[in-house]
């Protein structure tokens, strides 16, 4: 476990050293929340034509971590309720 915190935390120590420009994070944090909600459709969708037979939940934890990390707080707390609802 320890170790998959440090994988996350270098990779987030990398994300921030290549993008330390405030526009491009700017910039790269709206195209991941957009990518998350298209994600999220994405995943209703499928989990609309897979029936309740089959639970995506866990996958919806996708979107919602990428917004989290790439666009905080807040953007996590929108994508979380997107998924919620769809």
């Amino acid at each position: 476990m320890k170790n998959f915190f440090n994988y996350i935390f270098i990779t987030w120590k990398i994300s921030d050293e290549i993008v330390t420009d405030n526009k491009k994070r700017k910039k790269l944090k709206y195209v991941v929340l957009f990518v998350s909600f298209l994600l999220v459709i994405l995943l209703g969708i499928i989990d609309h034509k897979t029936g309740f037979e089959v639970s995506f939940s866990i996958f919806y934890l996708i979107p919602i971590s990428l917004s989290i990390l790439f666009g905080g707080f807040y953007g996590g707390f929108i994508i979380s309720v997107f998924s919620a609802v769809v």
